[in-house]
């Protein structure tokens, strides 16, 4: 499914006429900016608030009657409670101002943060992560993690991914099963802390060079930060050497055990695969990530 003219219109339309109807709301320009597999983005301006950014599912789940998945829904009230967590403990970034959820319509309105197209050093980055993992957790609750361990949902979702990309493309790739995997993981000794597992130039807002924010959180967990690192390593959009200058911290990677760095990996490889073979039409990144879901899983079979 493709998002047309049509769809993008209905979204905007539905927006303009609940933001319209809150009290003291005067949104005088709504406009299309963007859009990713999960969420549209538009850019409006508010009378009293100036600009700001509102972001919405725009897939329907066809199986369900023409609904918003649960887990688009529940991606957008995550995305809503992490930025909510990290702004208030002084994170770089946007301030939510307004989530609706609804049968009609859900979208989230944040604060809008201006940026351009400047390089920012993979250093920087690392800090940024750092930053991060330093959060403080207290009163944080991840939406989808409650009531099961962090190494349940890796280990499960590994399982399940193998499976989809076995069905999408014949092919044979096999793991150990979700009890193996999760008795290998949570051997480790790593301090869980808050990770964002998204970290990328798109998702970092900057401006002349520097760091403004970082967006998207709806993939965030309370986890491992081996798992932040190894997904950074695996998508090879970032300088790890410069990265770990700014993240300033080797403790974690010398302490990890090779299963686990490879079952990460896999994890992202497994991600990667099905998201160019199926959402983002791209062959040759396609074969790279299914390639390296069968080296990565034929590594982990020798170090098991």
């Amino acid at each position: 499914m493709s998002l047309t003219k049509e769809r993008i219109a209905i979204l905007q339309k539905r927006i303009l006429l609940v933001l319209n109807k809150q009290d003291n709301w005067n949104v005088k320009m709504i406009k299309f900016l963007n859009n990713g597999v999960v969420n549209a983005v538009f850019i409006l301006e508010e009378e009293s608030r100036g600009i700001l950014i509102a972001r919405t599912p725009w897939r329907l789940d066809e199986s369900i009657g023409n609904l918003y998945s649960n887990e688009d829904v529940a991606s957008l009230n995550k995305e809503a409670t992490n930025a909510k967590h990290c702004f208030n403990h002084g994170l770089k970034v946007p301030r939510v101002i307004y989530l609706h959820l609804s049968k009609e319509i859900n979208f989230l309105v944040s604060e809008y943060i201006h940026g351009d197209e400047s390089t920012i050093s993979a250093a920087d980055i690392g800090n940024l992560v750092s930053a991060i993992h330093k959060t403080p957790l207290k009163g944080l609750s991840i939406i989808d993690q409650e009531n099961r361990s962090f190494y349940n949902i890796v280990s499960s979702r590994i399982v399940e991914r193998i499976s989809t990309l076995n069905k999408l493309l014949s092919t044979n790739l096999t793991v150990p099963s979700i009890k193996e995997i999760e008795e290998t993981l949570v051997m480790t000794k790593t301090d869980h802390c808050l990770i964002h597992l998204d970290i990328r130039t798109p998702n970092i807002i900057r401006y002349k060079g520097e760091i403004k924010a970082v967006i998207d959180w709806d993939n965030a967990f309370i986890g491992d930060p081996l798992m932040e690192l190894m997904r950074i390593l695996e998508t090879r959009e970032i300088d790890i050497l410069e990265f770990q200058k700014g993240y300033n911290n080797d403790n974690i990677l010398i302490s990890s055990s090779l299963p686990n760095s490879t079952l990460y990996r896999l994890d992202t490889a497994l991600m990667l695969a099905i998201l160019f073979t199926t959402y983002i039409k791209d062959n040759v990144k396609g074969q790279y990530y299914l390639q390296r879901s069968y080296y990565l899983s034929n590594s982990l079979k020798r170090s098991l």
